[in-house]
């Protein structure tokens, strides 16, 4: 969301959202599950090691952002 200043989720994601071994993989999930992350990690409630980024990222992000991104990488193979 670039107009957003919100970078690509491909950017720690991984080129198709595919993730790795640290990093989740986005393509192919169910888009209410993704909504649910991004909203824990906006507000917070989710925290482990790896969260700081998303907390940056899903703090920035409306909700109707957010459900925008969770359906547009739900629907990639």
């Amino acid at each position: 969301m670039p107009a957003a200043n919100v970078p690509p989720c491909i950017t720690c994601h991984l080129k198709g959202a595919v993730g790795n071994k640290t990093i989740p993989r986005l393509a192919d999930q169910y888009s209410e599950y993704l909504v649910k992350q991004l909203v824990s990690f906006k507000s917070q409630v989710r925290s482990d090691p790896n969260s700081q980024p998303m907390h940056e990222v899903g703090g920035s992000l409306t909700f109707d952002q957010m459900l925008a991104a969770a359906a547009y990488v739900s629907g990639l193979p």
